[in-house]
């Protein structure tokens, strides 16, 4: 915990949580042995109520899913160990679609993460 505060300022994280409050829907992508966040998650923040959908994590359903993100809405992406080529498409749909992108991670440098608007 005091290795994840040294790096994480409040501003960033104040700018996460107003992003998220002012999404018209939050997707979160979370796969494999992140899945486990993504219910938590979801199951926490409507209380608040947010609108969160969990993202496929690959395949035509994850494609679905981005054809109805816009720049009204955020994705939440936990990305651990790995750069997945899902979260390079993504990354990729957020530049034509406008949409935001929190990339959340276990690791201080992540391929890619100057593509996601926070990165924590």
């Amino acid at each position: 915990m005091q290795e994840t505060r040294r790096y994480l300022s409040n501003e960033a994280l104040q700018r996460a949580v107003e992003a998220l409050f002012t999404a018209r829907i939050v997707y979160v992508y979370s796969p494999g042995p992140c899945a486990g966040l993504a219910e938590l998650m979801i199951y926490r923040m409507a209380r608040f109520g947010l609108q969160l959908k969990k993202m496929a994590p690959s395949g035509h359903e994850l494609l679905e899913t981005l054809m109805h993100a816009d720049q009204q809405d955020v994705l939440l992406v936990f990305g651990f160990v790995q750069l997945l080529p899902e979260i390079e498409v993504i990354l990729d749909h957020a530049r034509e679609a406008n949409y935001q992108v929190i990339l959340i991670t276990d690791r201080l440098v992540y391929p890619r993460s100057q593509d996601a608007d926070l990165y924590y």
